[in-house]
């Protein structure tokens, strides 16, 4: 039985045209000419031997998205846009199909009911939501979207939606979505919100929509404000990572840092320098807590703190290692003449005065060890070491 290809054509559910490799419409079923006379007027109007592109405007995605199925750079091309057409404003999705013989069979199908069934769902999520097409490009934007972002919903169409995501973001954003959307898998990402200054940050997640064939037809991108929960999560790091009262690295970090120097050490045959480590233990700090209370001692503690890290080298590292104890950490020390030096500026600087509320003054001393390595301890070692040198040096057998 041989079927003529109008009647093909004809029993498409949706308006469809066949174009050649130019572009130009060499044919059109009915409901294409039944659109085209209740929308242009003209009933000649986008019918053959016009050219398919003639209407859209250059940069228009879908219009590029057919051009490379009719160049061979892709076997299949959709999109979902709207219509805005005079008669009446409706939903397309676009499915553009290479032809063996070359040119394309473009066919519009009628989708208003499903958008609007969607719209009318999403619109009253809560969530930020924004549905895109296969090529990354956003076909709906949810009210919630332009809430929580600020950007004009008409500026999210096509990758417009990219530029709510900070600049140096977007970039990150876009690869990882449209990575998920070959593969047709979910992912999440952070990123920051455009003009906040880094401050505001949204987690999207994307998630792959099938129809009711189990074809992939778009990806629904869900966003969540996790401002205040990376906030948080940088709190609970300060806390995990640095002492309260100075803002200096605690005994934690301390340990890591120096386990990380001694490491460098030992990948090094001969190394030229040493990791020089100082343990400082305050003197005469109880007798500040007794006679002026625990607001003045945690004064002292946070003053010597900061004389302590301002004697110190580039490159050095200080940590409160407890109560009045501190550690210092000195990366590139030649000997123990240099790690001396160091430890004498440092005891200078603690026995300046140091004033409280009302006017009064108090000092307090540091008796200082310290040791210097090159190879075969660890940081646990390294640090009982210098705790010993800083016990003979209280004790009067130096500094």
């Amino acid at each position: 039985m041989i079927i003529e290809a109008a009647a093909l054509l004809d029993a498409i559910r949706g308006n469809a045209v066949v174009l050649d490799p130019a572009g130009t419409i060499v044919a059109a079923n009915e409901a294409w000419m039944r659109f085209c006379r209740t929308n242009d007027g003209d009933p000649s109007a986008a019918l053959p031997p016009a050219s398919y592109f003639d209407p859209l405007p250059d940069d228009d995605p879908a219009g590029i998205g057919i051009r490379k199925v009719l160049d061979g750079k892709r076997p299949t091309y959709e999109r979902v846009y709207p219509c805005h057409a005079p008669a009446e404003e409706r939903w397309f999705r676009v499915v553009a199909t290479r032809l063996a013989q070359g040119g394309a069979l473009v066919v519009h199908y009628d989708v208003t009911d499903e958008q609007e069934r969607i719209a009318a769902i999403l619109d009253g999520s809560p969530f930020p939501i924004i549905e895109l097409t296969l090529d990354g490009d956003a076909v709906y934007v949810s009210p919630a979207w332009t809430r929580v972002t600020g950007q004009d919903g008409s500026a999210s169409d096509g990758r417009g939606w990219l530029t709510a995501i900070a600049e140096h973001d977007r970039g990150r954003v876009a690869d990882t979505i449209a990575e998920a959307i070959g593969t047709g898998e979910r992912c999440s990402i952070d990123a920051r919100l455009a003009g906040t200054d880094g401050v505001g940050w949204i987690r999207l997640v994307a998630a792959p929509h099938h129809d009711q064939h189990g074809q992939l037809r778009r990806y629904v991108v869900s966003a969540v404000d996790v401002t205040a929960d990376r906030a948080n999560a940088r709190r609970l790091a300060q806390v995990a990572q640095y002492d309260q009262l100075t803002g200096l690295p605690n005994r934690v970090q301390f340990e890591i840092a120096l386990a990380a120097s001694l490491a460098g050490l030992a990948a090094t045959a001969d190394p030229p320098e040493g990791v020089g480590v100082l343990f400082i233990d305050l003197d005469d700090f109880k007798a500040v807590n007794d006679t002026h209370g625990h607001a003045a001692g945690d004064t002292v503690i946070r003053t010597v703190a900061s004389r302590i890290n301002s004697a110190l080298r580039p490159g050095d590292t200080a940590a409160r290692f407890g109560g009045d104890e501190f550690l210092v950490l000195a990366t590139r020390t030649p000997g123990t003449t240099a790690l001396h030096d160091l430890a004498s500026r440092l005891v200078s600087a603690v026995r300046e005065p140091i004033a409280l509320n009302g006017g009064v003054e108090v000092r307090v001393g540091a008796s200082v060890g310290g040791v210097v390595v090159r190879h075969g301890l660890d940081h646990s070692e390294v640090i009982a070491l210098a705790d010993q040198a800083m016990y003979r040096a209280k004790a009067g057998d130096g500094v």
